[in-house]
């Protein structure tokens, strides 16, 4: 024993435990990993505790976390928080296995005093400096930081010039990873729109009958939560089968998208049939909403390269099967 790990202790650190670093650390937790999970809110570090996680209190946007200091009196404002925070496990004071598992999985918070760059690529440097040297790092980011139009098939290799500003940060957060680490065994995850049990886009506007704002013909990527959490899991193991540690961030880019990349009309049709209700109404979308600007980008994912190397087959290959697994 070294450190207090045991030499057979694997580890997982998820940073960001909402909808998909939940599954996960649920998933990671079956495979016999000890897995220790973040969350910035401390109303959720008994949640987390009662699924099993050693929960971390962490908002990697407070500086005072990464030093050892003020981690109480940051997160709690009375004796039964603070007593909530002692239980939580300290990230300053954590031994973890070697090549310790890691998923950064942090969604912005609209609400934040911050602004996306300052949340998405500060806080991130500011964990990647705690981290150790040999840590597998799984960053997720988005297909959004493709700009086609044009229903083309994009891929690794594809230019990407998007216009949003999430996706932009996205990308911004990608290249911090690669400058801190460019020889690390880090790989960059651009995940298409997840979806699954309680998470269907726009199910209560269908079943609703409210017309939706969208291009229809237009495509839509894909990747139920369970093969997305799949593909986060392998990722880590893919260290295992290359030596090549080269430091082109090509080679350590996956898309994780589904087998079939899917109208929106036909996506919200399918939504309707399942739901028992009548096809819905499609309005174009205001120029400046989201929909229109989703549906702006409109281009197909290829998912060949995750298929070789991460998941061979898909449990659920397209949005057919993957939404009668959502809506029921």
């Amino acid at each position: 024993m070294e450190n207090g790990v045991r030499d057979h202790q694997k580890d997982v650190l998820v940073v960001g435990t909402g909808y998909l670093g939940n599954r996960v650390a649920q998933l990671s937790q079956r495979l016999g990993y000890r897995v220790f999970a973040t969350t910035r809110r401390l109303n959720r570090l008994d949640e987390l505790k009662g699924r099993g996680f050693h929960p971390i209190l962490l908002d990697w946007n407070d500086s005072r976390m990464f030093e050892g200091a003020g981690i109480v009196s940051a997160g709690s404002s009375s004796r039964d928080d603070s007593s909530q925070v002692a239980d939580a496990v300290s990230l300053i004071d954590q031994s973890f296995s070697p090549e310790l598992r890691v998923l950064v999985a942090v969604s912005y918070d609209s609400q934040s005093p911050y602004s996306r760059y300052e949340s998405q690529v500060l806080g991130l440097r500011r964990l990647l400096r705690f981290l150790p040297e040999d840590a597998r790092i799984s960053y997720v980011s988005t297909t959004g930081v493709y700009h086609q139009t044009d229903g083309v098939w994009v891929d690794e290799t594809s230019t990407t010039r998007p216009s949003r500003e999430a996706a932009r940060v996205h990308l911004q957060a990608e290249q911090e990873l690669h400058r801190r680490r460019p020889s690390g065994m880090n790989l960059v995850l651009r995940l298409a729109g997840i979806y699954g049990p309680g998470r269907v886009p726009r199910v209560a506007d269908v079943v609703s009958k409210v017309p939706i704002a969208t291009v229809p013909d237009s495509y839509v990527n894909l990747i139920h939560v369970e093969d997305a959490a799949r593909a986060c899991v392998r990722s880590w193991d893919y260290w295992d089968e290359t030596a090549d540690r080269s430091p082109s961030m090509q080679r350590r880019l996956f898309l994780v998208a589904d087998d079939r990349p899917v109208t929106r009309g036909d996506f919200y049709r399918r939504v309707a049939r399942l739901s028992g209700v009548p096809e819905p109404e499609f309005v174009a979308p205001d120029s400046q909403t989201t929909p229109r600007r989703r549906a702006e980008t409109n281009k197909r994912i290829c998912n060949a390269k995750m298929r070789r190397h991460l998941i061979q087959k898909l449990n659920y290959p397209d949005y057919r099967e993957g939404l009668v697994s959502a809506l029921h």
